[in-house]
């Protein structure tokens, strides 16, 4: 008997198939449509637990940067680099902490239920896999920056654009792989509680019916997420938490084609 997708999914069960009139959006623009009508429903609560929850992500990052600010340095200034570097380093080890219950509350919303804040902090449990997953997806990219910026401070000035340079080439070659499939693969560990390795394999496995749907919902994503940001800033609050109910729900639509086990 097929499954209804906004239900949890069992601990290491396998996702089942599901009716065709469940409400899971088939297509980007009934995506879309569908983060927004759930973020219209409940906007404050989603502004508030998606932006505090990547403020407490980024926590090791924001304490570098305002200690170098106080200590009277600027971000062109070389121990201003070296916090900034460090803290990277560091927030690779904290934000799996956050992230993994920024994931639940996303999941929450995008299967039409309430999202509590309290969730945030409800995935003590999946720190592991999270970290795993961090190392993996963040990890190369999060060490060559920060040392461009050691090697900045130090005055090493072309060695550091090299350093940037491929920074940024690596970072454009994780966000297309992760747009084929793996950008979900957070919500494989949160919701059928896979390790890091067995989730990226699951999202890129499951995502091999609608590569091409996975990817431009991936690009939609990121172009509401800019949109937002260019809007002054202020359009993050809702573009922000639209985008990424986005890839929740495009979790659902995957685990919708699963056969049931």
């Amino acid at each position: 008997m097929a499954e209804n997708p906004y239900q949890p999914l069992p601990s290491g069960n396998a996702p089942t198939a599901i009716p065709a009139d469940s409400g899971v959006p088939t297509d980007v623009g009934g995506t879309v449509s569908r983060a927004w009508a759930l973020y219209m429903g409940d906007p404050v609560n989603l502004t508030l637990g998606v932006l505090g929850g990547t403020l407490l992500s980024a926590m090791p990052v924001i304490v570098a940067s305002a200690m170098a600010y106080l200590a009277g340095h600027r971000p062109e200034h070389p121990q201003w680099q070296l916090y900034s570097a460090a803290a990277s380093v560091l927030n690779l080890f904290w934000s799996p902490l956050i992230v993994a219950g920024l994931t639940r509350f996303l999941l929450t919303a995008a299967r039409g239920e309430e999202p509590q804040f309290y969730q945030l902090f409800s995935e003590g449990q999946r720190y592991g896999a999270f970290l795993g997953y961090t190392l993996v997806m963040s990890g190369p990219a999060t060490l060559i920056a920060a040392t461009a910026g050691v090697l900045n401070a130090a005055g090493f000035l072309g060695y550091s654009l090299v350093f940037s340079v491929t920074q940024m080439g690596i970072g454009l070659i994780l966000w297309i792989a992760c747009a084929l499939g793996p950008i979900t693969a957070q919500y494989y560990i949160v919701d059928r509680g896979l390790g890091a390795i067995e989730a990226l394999k699951a999202s890129w496995n499951e995502a091999e019916p609608m590569r091409g749907h996975t990817f431009v919902v991936s690009l939609a994503m990121t172009v509401i997420s800019a949109a937002g940001v260019l809007a002054c800033g202020v359009g993050v609050c809702a573009s922000v938490p639209t985008a990424m109910v986005m890839v929740a729900i495009l979790y659902l639509q995957l685990r919708a084609r699963q056969p049931s086990s």
